[in-house]
């Protein structure tokens, strides 16, 4: 293999390595996503009226709230809309979004598989190259 033969190989390397640490990060992200919709899942299972709650105000910072009706949630459907929604419907709604983020982490992760092959062919070829 010529010099830049082996330039070119190592740049490839270096870019699948970087798409394999955000691919990683990705996954990671989507990991504590899926625990966060889990919790949120069991959550509304366990809302009673005149229960006391923590009200997140923002980092780290609660406020103790009574709940006045533990069968209605607002829910943010998008463009800073807010609508009304059994509990019922917004656990369907947390449960697609459960399949969503699994079928991508799937995906994400099949991808990871396919860097790291790709990856140990070409330091395979780069050894292969500096030892002779």
């Amino acid at each position: 293999m010529e010099q830049e033969e082996l330039q070119t190989k190592y740049y490839e390397f270096q870019l699948l390595n970087e798409q394999l640490k955000e691919r990683q990060q990705q996954t990671q992200l989507l990991e504590e996503q899926l625990v966060e919709l889990q919790a949120a899942l069991q959550t509304i299972d366990e809302l009673d009226e005149n229960k006391e709650i923590l009200l997140p105000i923002s980092g780290g910072i609660f406020a103790r709230a009574k709940l006045t009706t533990s069968n209605e949630l607002m829910v943010n459907v998008g463009a800073n809309v807010i609508v009304k929604k059994k509990n019922n419907e917004t656990k369907e709604l947390l449960d697609k979004r459960v399949v969503q983020v699994q079928e991508f982490h799937e995906q994400m992760t099949t991808g990871i598989q396919q860097l790291t092959a790709k990856l140990q062919v070409i330091a395979t070829e780069l050894q292969g190259q500096v030892d002779s």
